[in-house]
């Protein structure tokens, strides 16, 4: 998950209650902020983000 720490329509509580809810759960799961990032913000769309996304894609799902 990523969250933006200035998202203002989505509370960060909200993302650190799930990602709490899912380790309890022994769901795959990361959380990542993005310093200065609002909600659905162009921060999101950066290489290093998507290199995180395709990492633990990698790591969590099976291929053919």
């Amino acid at each position: 998950m990523f969250h933006g720490t200035e998202d203002v329509v989505v509370p960060i509580k909200d993302s650190e209650k799930l990602y709490d809810a899912l380790v309890e759960n022994n769901v795959p799961t990361e959380l990542y902020e993005i310093e200065g990032a609002s909600h659905m913000d162009v921060k999101f769309l950066q290489p290093q983000v998507f290199k995180i996304v395709m990492d633990f894609l990698d790591k969590y799902l099976t291929r053919p």
